[in-house]
């Protein structure tokens, strides 16, 4: 495994090399370490942007004097350990299966992407979501309480790094608690209680609909319009599928429980531990205790579009590094239950396109190839009916199916989200290899081997090209933030308007979100903010209605145009009156403002004055 690593590590050897700037995300990390090297750790815990990948790049900020390298080099010795972790931990199993695997770790270009496309702050929490699953089955199938315990320090670690892991832990924490009581079948079984968990689960489908006949014209469309009837099935279809697969074990319900309990707490007691700075800091700001300020309804709507009787946006208010605004309602709790119930048929229906979108991800020559998604679909196919894997075939199934439609519900769609599948799928399509190997060395012997050696220099030669394998290459990545960041620190911006955050790091000027309206409301809410920039970029506002501000062309009493960048973005100055420089809403004194009813954003309509309005 150590040869795989070196290798993996001669393959990144052109990174150095790379001109790579930020852009979106990971420049709002490295601001976030920076805040955290001055100390400023109340701005630092941030109650969007988790801190682990701020934390975890200051040391090696210090070897690299470079926040864009040490970024870089965090996510490339994370996937180096990954390679020896899947071997350390599959060699239990197998070890033909832990070197194949380690070697998919190592060379499928999926993880290369992460490293140096579109996921560079995603290899570190796919490494500490590997271990945090690995620790949780040994605690499930050794029941040792030291397992439980470094379950929960992973699991906190992957929380501090990303908040999606909650979805994972939620889910372990059900399979824990059912593997006190439940054990695996010899074969999979179609019993008495799947066929009534499933007639349960048919009952419970047309349970809601039936009870809102009166709504409905039609029977059918009644059925497949209400989505919320999915939760009503969800206990049954679990049951079902627990059923299929495992029997019960000859265990009290109180002495399975008297068991379980000290386990499951040391596990929740670690994690809490190590996110305990961060959970006391953004509870005290927010003004109420909670784990996250990732409140799941934002999604309910654009994150630009300006609030109906606020002139601000959910972006502007929850991910704003510079002007975070803690009393937010999008921060109100008691929101969040009564919004979810009523945004869940239309989330529900949105999750479903998401759910398929992610899907495709992962074949089309987009993260996996189709060849390498046959590779995946047989290997957890063959795993599942040998009854050795089965167990940990379903565990690491488990965890992904459910993580998948958590993420796909809550999150948009996005190839990177997905990366915690990586592991479980490099498992996946090694036992696809070795299970085929097995297979034709049945017919001769001398096959295994070969069959495997082949397999890999065919892979390795496919996906990376061992002719050039040597070369060196120079690229650039995201330089036209570099370019109008250096412009806008020039002209000594202190505060810009804009949506790009690598242009905010690059100029040392603070950001306000410009929000999703016609360029009319756009100043206003400059004005009102106190902005004397605004940077329309075509790349980002290309909607109908905003074209006419990334027009150079375009002539407004309260802009003018100051500099034209090369790939098309403008930069206006907005005419600011001696009142508005003094009293405006970022710097927090109270003024009267416009105020935005209900706006039609395609048309412009629907924006009346509210002059008894103060904030």
């Amino acid at each position: 495994m150590c040869v795989f690593a070196f290798l993996r590590g001669v393959l990144y050897r052109d990174l150095p090399s790379i001109e790579y700037y930020f852009k979106y995300d990971e420049a709002i990390f490295a601001i976030l370490s920076q805040k955290f090297l001055s100390g400023d750790f109340n701005l630092a815990f941030h109650p969007y942007w988790n801190s682990g990948f701020p934390l975890i790049s200051i040391p090696f900020y210090f070897v690299t004097w470079s926040w864009e390298s040490s970024q870089v080099l965090v996510s490339m010795i994370s996937h180096i350990l990954l390679i020896l972790v899947m071997y350390l931990t599959i060699r239990k199993i197998s070890l033909l299966l832990a070197l194949i695997t380690s070697f998919f770790a190592a060379f499928s270009p999926s993880f290369t992407k992460l490293v140096t496309d579109v996921g560079v702050t995603e290899p570190f929490y796919v490494l500490l979501f590997w271990l945090a699953i690995y620790f949780g089955w040994q605690a499930v199938t050794t029941k040792k309480i030291i397992y439980y315990a470094f379950a929960g320090i992973f699991f906190g670690l992957a929380y501090l790094t990303r908040t999606e892991i909650i979805y994972t832990l939620s889910i372990f924490l059900l399979f824990a608690l059912l593997s006190f009581f439940l054990k695996t079948r010899n074969f999979p079984s179609f019993n008495k209680v799947t066929m009534l968990s499933l007639t349960g689960g048919v009952l419970a489908y047309l349970y809601l609909p039936l009870t809102l006949l009166s709504k409905f014209t039609t029977f059918k469309f009644m059925i497949f319009r209400s989505a919320r009837s999915i939760l009503f099935v969800l206990p049954f279809a679990l049951t079902a599928a627990l059923s299929v697969v495992f029997e019960r074990r000859k265990i009290s319900l109180v002495g399975g429980t008297r068991k379980l309990i000290p386990m499951v707490g040391i596990l929740l007691a670690v994690f809490l531990l190590i996110n305990l700075p961060y959970i006391l800091t953004i509870s005290r700001n927010l003004g109420h205790l909670t784990l996250s300020g990732k409140y799941s309804y934002i999604g309910s709507s654009h994150p630009f579009t300006p609030d109906k009787d606020r002139l601000t946006t959910w972006a502007q208010d929850i991910w704003s590094i510079d002007y975070p605004n803690y009393e937010s309602p999008y921060y109100d709790a008691t929101r969040i239950l009564p919004m979810m119930w009523k945004y869940l048929d239309h989330a529900l229906e949105a999750a479903w396109k998401r759910i398929f979108t992610n899907l495709s991800f992962f074949a089309h020559d987009n993260i996996f190839t189709d060849f390498e998604a046959g590779l995946i679909l047989t290997g957890f196919i063959v795993a599942f009916l040998q009854a050795r894997f089965r167990k940990f075939t379903f565990y690491l199934f488990v965890l992904w199916i459910g993580s998948f439609v958590f993420i796909s519900y809550f999150m948009d769609a996005a190839a990177r989200y997905l990366a915690f599948s990586f592991p479980m799928f490099y498992i996946a399509q090694a036992f696809a290899v070795v299970s085929i190997a097995i297979l034709l060395s049945k017919v001769r012997p001398f096959l295994l081997p070969f069959v495997i050696i082949v397999f890999t220099f065919w892979y390795f030669d496919k996906n990376f090209d061992a002719k050039n394998f040597t070369s060196l290459r120079k690229s650039f990545m995201n330089s036209d933030q570099k370019m109008i960041g250096d412009y806008l620190k020039s002209q000594g911006v202190e505060v810009i308007m804009a949506r790009t955050e690598g242009i905010s790091f690059y100029s040392g000027a603070k950001i306000v979100y410009i929000p999703s309206a016609p360029p009319e409301v756009v100043i206003e809410h400059a004005k009102v903010w106190g902005v004397p920039y605004i940077l329309a970029r075509p790349t980002e506002l290309s909607w109908e209605y905003m074209r006419d501000i990334v027009n150079p062309k375009w002539k407004h009493p309260n802009l003018k145009l100051v500099h034209v960048f090369n790939e098309g973005t403008l930069l206006w100055k907005v005419n600011l009156t001696e009142e508005e420089k003094k009293l405006n809403y970022r710097n927090g004194r109270k003024i009267e403002i416009f105020c935005l009813v209900d706006p039609d954003v395609s048309t412009g309509e629907g924006l009346p004055l509210c002059p008894d309005r103060t904030y």
